[in-house]
């Protein structure tokens, strides 16, 4: 007896900075050849529910996705009867990158003399708060020759600390 085809396994995300690899392997169940797989991808910062999405006829596949992202991958056969339930949820990050645009919304705010909190807007849905500690440097004479900085970024409570 026909039926609609089992979920794919084994289903694993490879990302670099715009793009991910998608692999995985569709399951034989004795309910007829399996034409095509759906995969579909989100950031996780994506509203629920809303996925990209893409059909080959392949068992792995390439997507774009954009920089310093968490993703998740999910895989769904079809035949003649139906489409399978989704996969395994496979998951990745993809790398950090310069931004593509310049930054918007740039605004600035003083809480210290010595810090300056400077927040701007990438896109739309992501923004970056960037906190500099700055300390002059001095060598001898009344003049400031040099500005020694580290800063910190807060992207949605996630904290990363660089020195400049």
């Amino acid at each position: 007896m026909l039926d609609r085809p089992e979920p794919p396994v084994n289903v694993t995300a490879r990302c670099q900075t715009t793009t991910a690899l998608i692999d995985w392997r569709p399951v034989s169940n004795g309910s007829g050849e399996v034409f095509s797989c759906v995969v579909y991808y989100r950031a996780l910062d994506a509203e629920a529910g809303s996925y990209d999405s893409v059909s080959v006829n392949a068992t792995s596949t390439l997507v774009l996705v954009r920089p310093w992202l968490n993703y998740t991958f999910h895989v769904k056969a079809s035949n003649e009867i139906g489409e399978s339930d989704a996969s395994e949820v496979a998951y990745c990050t993809t790398l950090p990158t310069a931004p593509f645009q310049h930054p918007r919304n740039v605004c600035t705010q003083t809480r210290l003399s010595n810090q300056l909190v400077i927040i701007w807007q990438v896109r739309p849905s992501y923004s970056f708060t960037v906190i500099f500690y700055t300390s002059p440097v001095n060598r001898g004479d009344s003049d400031i020759v040099l500005y020694c900085t580290v800063w910190t970024q807060v992207v949605r409570s996630v904290l990363s600390v660089m020195t400049v």
